[in-house]
């Protein structure tokens, strides 16, 4: 499988592209669509975005991006989330014998929500807390962190379960 395919990025450009096309729309558009709600999203960072050369893009540019598209954030960051089972499940035959045993496959999967739970933290930090917007963003930051947590517990759950066999 071409790398470029199988990365996080090009997973969450691929559904940011999808979003755009289905309403017909063209980046200039989208990107004209931002400007009216008062968000700056410069074409150049929406092309990177959507070709996959953004590996982990700014909190304000996903923010962007789904105000203009008019979604909520978390349906941009689901795909995010999402593909690691996807990835998976797209592995040629001939990887499918080299993959990994369920107790290695579960320990990266919770390495992964680890850096979920930390990248989800630390945007929070950085919201400022002086305006509404900056605390709502603050909120919904700490509650997909909280969420990758959850996660992480189940995994972790799991965990144990196989170490017990």
């Amino acid at each position: 499988m071409n790398t470029k395919t199988s990365s996080v990025g090009w997973a969450l450009g691929q559904h940011v592209r999808c979003l755009r096309q289905s309403r017909g729309w063209t980046m200039q558009q989208l990107v004209e669509r931002a400007e009216k709600l008062g968000i700056r999203l410069p074409w150049r960072t929406l092309s990177d975005l959507e070709r996959g050369e953004r590996e982990d893009p700014q909190l304000s540019t996903l923010l962007a991006v789904a105000a203009a598209l008019g979604v909520e954030l978390s349906r941009l960051v689901q795909v995010l989330d999402d593909h690691t089972e996807i990835v998976e499940e797209e592995q040629p035959m001939h990887r499918q014998t080299k993959r990994k045993k369920p107790k290695e496959a579960l320990q990266d999967k919770i390495k992964r929500k680890d850096g979920l739970i930390r990248k989800w933290k630390r945007e929070a930090e950085a919201c400022n807390d002086s305006d509404f917007v900056g605390r709502a963003v603050k909120r919904y930051c700490l509650g997909l962190a909280r969420w990758q947590e959850e996660e992480r517990d189940r995994l972790e759950a799991e965990m144990r379960q196989i170490t017990r066999q």
